[in-house]
């Protein structure tokens, strides 16, 4: 669960170089104990638009698309769900840097997800800081959903196949 935010807590906006699908972007969290994949479907140009059509986009259809992966290395936590584009102003990043762009990504900093994380962990008796100071707070806004993990640091690939074929692939990677 994501914490509260601490009065000094922004969405600071980032270029990840990768534009997913703003009107059914479908993305999907796969998740294990170190890492996580989210899989979504890119955005993209056609030059033939004439404004009058949507191309429907189904998970389930055999045909290549243009697909997203992000994989979020060291991933301590992530959610994906919470408010969508019509209900964003109710996040609570809102209006602290969330406003602008409610399809962009964004870090968070600082992050009282990870001071939480930080806290909870001061019992060990082995307890260090530094695992904690390079974790970084990111969260990405879809238009069904939220995204929102906490990460040491993340790689972006895409692909040209089915979004089946691109989840089978994930989840093979998680099961390493």
């Amino acid at each position: 669960m994501v914490p509260s935010p601490r009065p000094d807590e922004r969405a600071l906006p980032i270029d990840l170089g990768i534009c997913w699908n703003i009107g059914a972007p479908t993305p999907t969290l796969v998740q294990n104990e170190f890492d996580a994949w989210l899989l979504f479907y890119v955005q993209e140009y056609d030059p033939a638009w004439e404004g009058t059509h949507v191309k429907v986009l189904d998970p389930g259809s055999p045909g290549a698309e243009a697909l997203g992966i992000i994989h979020w290395l060291g991933c301590r936590g992530a959610v994906l769900g919470g408010v969508n584009d019509e209900a964003r102003h109710g996040h609570r990043l809102w209006n602290r840097g969330f406003s602008s762009d409610t399809y962009g990504a964004y870090e968070v900093r600082p992050s009282a997800w990870i001071k939480r994380l930080r806290d909870e962990n001061r019992v060990h008796p082995r307890h260090s800081e530094y695992p904690f100071t390079i974790l970084r707070h990111f969260l990405l806004g879809f238009h069904d959903s939220t995204f929102e993990c906490v990460a040491r640091s993340f790689y972006i690939e895409t692909r040209l196949c089915s979004y089946r074929d691109a989840l089978r692939e994930i989840a093979d990677r998680a099961a390493t």
